[in-house]
């Protein structure tokens, strides 16, 4: 664990400090895209680090925003139906 803990320091270092001239220079947007993608780099070499799988984002987004997507979609549904819809001299049966 303290070998790929060293390991990966060294590289996200690496990878910083060739990026800071760009990153220097680059704007606000730039740097917050960056932040954001280091972040995501630190999270995913910390299930390497301690051998742990770490769950995934798109599980935790899930998790997150399924009840509140599930009201909206049946807040959302058509309530009526078919024959609800039909004219009048359809509904009729002859009579």
């Amino acid at each position: 664990m303290i070998l790929r803990l060293l390991i990966s320091s060294i590289l996200c270092l690496v990878i910083v400090i060739m990026d800071w001239s760009r990153l220097t220079r680059s704007t606000p947007i730039g740097r917050t895209t960056y932040i954001v993608i280091m972040l995501y780099v630190i999270y995913t070499g910390y299930g390497y680090i301690r051998m742990n799988p770490v769950p995934n984002l798109n599980d935790a987004v899930s998790a997150v925003f399924r009840a509140p997507a599930t009201q909206i979609d049946k807040s959302l549904k058509a309530t009526s139906t078919v024959d609800d819809i039909k004219p009048k001299a359809e509904k009729k049966d002859g009579n």
